[in-house]
């Protein structure tokens, strides 16, 4: 049997199929499940320094597109692994005019996608005409997803997509791009991978529960591994996850640096904990150059979500008014908030506050009785 071959161009990864074969051997995508690739396919991946060249480029004769502003953000998400991008060779020196794009998106739950105002939002997206060819949900084990299609008349190509959702911040969507002379192979092999990438994302929930027991129980060489797996598939929660046990050192070895990556990589997904992280490096100048105003920043919009943590610290500074404007008022309220949710910090700093404004009100009292006459 043969097996898939692996060149390495330049810089450049290019995963080759297998001449003899209908489809290569699997191949394992940077969000963790595998499928085959069609033959005369390649994959676009970085190399184990995440950089590319133009000689590398040139090679596939597609220079000129990647210094599209368009391509130039494909290769920064292949590069950060949040995309992956498969192409048929003999197309890429004319525009990657038969490709899938495999990439995390956030989800926009004040936008929700509906096939009845499909195109409209389409047309509307890309500025131009567009013609929608189907749309509907479908079904694999018990997921539900999104799958449509539509023409660009102008280019004449016709774009699939699957959606398929990642719990409530973010989603899997993969993308298929061909002409009239290959869109009946996208057809065959995009549905495949959409329910090969489905049915993994279904198999990660289980994980989740698993690694959570894991990391409770004090397993965390184990929990890490199942951490990493869903971080992969871009679930804040599991990104936080890897980032305490990089910064604790726990099941892996300590690395401040992987640690705030990984926080960086949740906060972006508005995961409150994740943020105080950050805010708490850009305050104390611990891995990240300090700034105080963005921390402060930071603390607020986790407070606004609703981390314990950030609410106190945000209390903090707005009570003494360092690096913002003095409010104790509204530190108070910040302080009761953090407590309600059992803070014990922030339930000692309003006891302290609160027995300090009892004394000077008492000081004060005593100072009015002293000056009245007769």
């Amino acid at each position: 049997m043969k097996r898939a071959a692996i060149r390495i161009i330049g810089t450049l990864i290019l995963i080759m199929s297998a001449p003899s074969r209908l489809y290569a051997e699997p191949h394992k995508s940077v969000f963790g499940f595998e499928f085959d690739l069609p033959s005369g396919w390649q994959v676009l991946a970085p190399s184990p320094k995440g950089v590319y060249s133009n000689e590398t480029l040139q090679t596939l004769g597609s220079v000129n597109i990647f210094r599209t502003k368009t391509f130039g953000s494909l290769l920064k998400n292949v590069k950060a692994g949040t995309a992956e991008f498969l192409f048929r060779k003999n197309a890429a020196g004319d525009g990657f005019h038969s490709n899938v794009l495999i990439q995390l998106v956030p989800v926009d739950t004040s936008k929700p996608l509906a096939c009845d105002s499909m195109q409209q939002t389409l047309e509307k997206a890309y500025s131009r005409k567009l013609v929608l060819k189907d749309c509907g949900s479908k079904s694999v084990e018990g997921m539900k997803y999104l799958q449509y299609a539509y023409e660009r008349p102008v280019q004449g190509t016709t774009l699939i997509h699957h959606e398929l959702p990642i719990g409530n911040n973010s989603k899997l969507l993969i993308s298929g791009s061909g002409e009239s002379s290959n869109i009946k192979e996208l057809r065959r092999f995009q549905p495949k991978l959409a329910a090969i990438a489905a049915a993994y994302i279904n198999s990660m929930q289980d994980l989740g529960e698993s690694a959570e027991q894991a990391y409770q129980s004090g397993e965390h060489g184990q929990a890490f591994q199942s951490y990493v797996r869903l971080a992969k598939l871009g679930d804040a929660a599991a990104e936080y996850k890897v980032g305490l046990l990089y910064e604790q050192g726990q099941g892996v070895g300590q690395d401040t640096q992987k640690a705030i990556d990984y926080f960086q990589a949740a906060a972006a997904r508005n995961y409150a904990a994740a943020i105080t992280k950050v805010a708490e490096a850009y305050y104390r100048g611990t891995v990240l150059k300090k700034d105080r105003g963005k921390a402060v920043q930071l603390y607020k919009q986790a407070a606004e979500l609703g981390d314990a943590a950030a609410q106190n610290s945000y209390a903090s500074l707005l009570y003494l008014g360092i690096d913002v404007r003095r409010d104790q008022k509204q530190a108070k309220d910040w302080f009761e908030k953090a407590r309600r949710q059992g803070h014990k910090q922030a339930e000692k700093n309003l006891i302290s506050i609160y027995k300090s404004e009892a004394r000077s009100t008492s000081l004060s009292d005593y100072g009015s009785d002293n000056t009245q006459t007769d």
